[in-house]
């Protein structure tokens, strides 16, 4: 065969060959996208426990330590009073169950359900817990993901019974009791200072909780709680939190929380009267 048919055989060879890998490389990719989006969807839960001044215990438990189920195990979760917990990875129903676990009387272990959240659609969110008047553990959802919570916002979220109006960057907005609301905040820069005022209302009569500017990194967000004031319940003070998307490291128990005396109970003060 001469010369110059060989390498003409040859790149025709090549050429029909070409499609094949390209056919193979865009299934192969197809196979990827579709494992992906059968995958399982997970929800990512911090929990943020915020104590209620008006219930009166025994014993003082400077936070609340449960137990939840994921990947068919029990994790205990530790949530101190005013801050985040470490996200956990949940991969149970939409009810998120936080329970206790006790020893009966024919001495079997045995779980006490303590609070039954409905999560929602799977996604990174939290879980505010606090406690009613009868001590019974109360929680509320609120979705941290970027899409519904985007970069360089703040948000207020009124966990209590007084409505109150908030100014943020000459922006006021009325939130209503247990309500919240979103702040868009313009950054001209890497930092910014940023006016936050918040003033509640007790029987219409309007009392100032807040007028400090606050710190803000481009990109950044913050959570902002008012809630009753442990040293004066009828007022309200707020902690300032930021809210991250990761890492997430898996689950894994915390140790467990011993209790102590409740002359200790009003030790916690808020973040933002520290």
């Amino acid at each position: 065969m001469p010369k110059h048919t060989l390498i003409l055989y040859l790149l025709g060879a090549l050429l029909l060959c070409l499609p094949l890998t390209t056919t193979a490389q865009t299934a192969d990719a197809q196979f990827e996208r579709q494992m992906q989006a059968q995958a399982e969807p997970m929800h990512f839960v911090s929990l943020l426990f915020l104590r209620n001044p008006t219930v009166k215990t025994s014993q003082y438990q400077p936070a609340i330590s449960l137990f939840y189920t994921s990947e068919e195990k029990d994790f205990r979760i530790n949530a101190y009073p005013g801050t985040i917990s470490r996200a956990i990875r949940y991969d149970g129903p939409n009810e998120f169950v936080l329970f206790d676990k006790q020893v009966n009387e024919e001495g079997e272990e045995v779980r006490i359900p303590k609070v039954r959240i409905d999560l929602g659609p799977p996604g990174l969110k939290m879980v505010v817990l606090t406690t009613n008047s009868e001590d019974k553990l109360l929680g509320k959802v609120i979705r941290t993901d970027e899409r519904s919570f985007p970069e360089n916002t703040v948000r207020i979220f009124n966990f209590c019974a007084q409505p109150v109006k908030a100014e943020v960057q000459n922006v006021a907005k009325d939130i209503p009791k247990m309500g919240l609301d979103d702040f868009q905040v313009k950054m001209d820069g890497p930092r910014a200072m940023v006016g936050f005022t918040v003033v509640a209302y007790d029987d219409g009569e309007g009392y100032l909780v807040a007028r400090k500017p606050i710190g803000m990194s481009n990109g950044s967000r913050k959570f902002i709680v008012l809630f009753p004031n442990p040293k004066k319940p009828d007022r309200l003070t707020y902690t300032n939190l930021s809210i991250n998307t990761g890492p997430f490291y898996g689950n894994f128990s915390d140790e467990e929380v011993s209790t102590g005396d409740s002359e200790y109970r009003d030790s916690y003060v808020p973040a933002a009267q520290r």
